[in-house]
């Protein structure tokens, strides 16, 4: 399947940018989003950093062969893990290359002491190493996936990108919930003066027939962010979560097709969103 004309163009401007995938539930399909996201950018031509801020390693497994790396294993290979992000000085500038264009910085259960911490000055460290390895290996966007919860390593994400894309079920606890994902992103960098990141919100896995649906999208709509279109449930885009391949890399089927249009949509308006600024 070949990439939407529009999404290509709307790839192609990117620029040193960060993007970090967010939600506090999980199950709304983060994981994918970030996965299909990146590999699309890359697909259009542009280099991409991968970042796994998850200590299951889940996104590192699936971009990697479905092999998992674990802690000691990448300081034998002296590889950067997501977890020296967080410290003062980057000992390692070694990256994991593993497509054409996509490099990672890999997950792994160290990550679980960040949340034991209490937040601190560290939590900025992530976007200071992030913003140098760009300029040292000239990416053009950096995509982070986030763990399901507030905490540490979330916030750290947020306060370092440019935009935050929000997946979201439709449920109304859900979309209440949305406006305080960023609250203490914003608050942080309110106090140090730096600008806020742009936010859009993916409405994502969606069955219209649902119940739930048709009550609360029209509350969607009065969220204080972008929405962009809908993606809909597709057998597609869940099998990204089992064999690590984007929409773009399978079969010419119907549901393929449908997940490759609803997907480009909402990537366009996301990428058009961040270039607009």
């Amino acid at each position: 399947m070949k990439l939407n004309n529009s999404f290509i163009k709307a790839a192609t401007t990117l620029s040193q940018k960060i993007i970090t995938v967010s939600a506090e539930k999980g199950g709304v399909g983060k994981t994918t989003i970030t996965l299909n996201l990146a590999k699309a950018i890359a697909l259009a031509g542009k280099k991409v950093l991968v970042v796994d801020c998850d200590p299951q390693g889940d996104l590192t497994a699936l971009l990697n062969n479905l092999n998992y790396i674990s802690e000691s294993d990448a300081q034998k290979r002296d590889l950067i893990t997501t977890v020296s992000l967080f410290d003062d000085d980057l000992k390692s500038k070694k990256v994991t290359n593993v497509a054409d264009n996509i490099d990672i910085i890999i997950g792994t259960n160290a990550l679980v002491g960040i949340e034991q911490q209490q937040t601190g000055n560290f939590v900025l460290n992530l976007k200071k190493h992030l913003r140098q390895l760009i300029e040292d290996y000239q990416y053009d966007v950096v995509v982070i996936d986030t763990p399901p919860s507030a905490g540490n390593r979330m916030l750290a994400a947020q306060i370092a990108a440019d935009l935050i894309v929000i997946p979201t079920e439709i449920s109304v606890l859900a979309i209440r919930a949305i406006p305080k994902i960023t609250e203490r992103c914003n608050k942080i960098l309110d106090k140090i003066n730096a600008k806020k990141p742009q936010v859009i919100v993916i409405p994502n896995k969606i069955d219209k027939r649902m119940s739930d649906y048709k009550g609360a999208y029209p509350l969607l709509k009065k969220a204080p962010f972008l929405i962009s279109d809908l993606v809909t449930y597709n057998a597609t885009v869940k099998r990204t979560a089992n064999s690590g391949k984007c929409v773009w890399e399978q079969d010419s089927s119907h549901s393929t097709r449908t997940a490759c249009a609803q997907l480009s949509a909402a990537f366009k308006q996301s990428l058009n969103l961040i270039n607009s600024k």
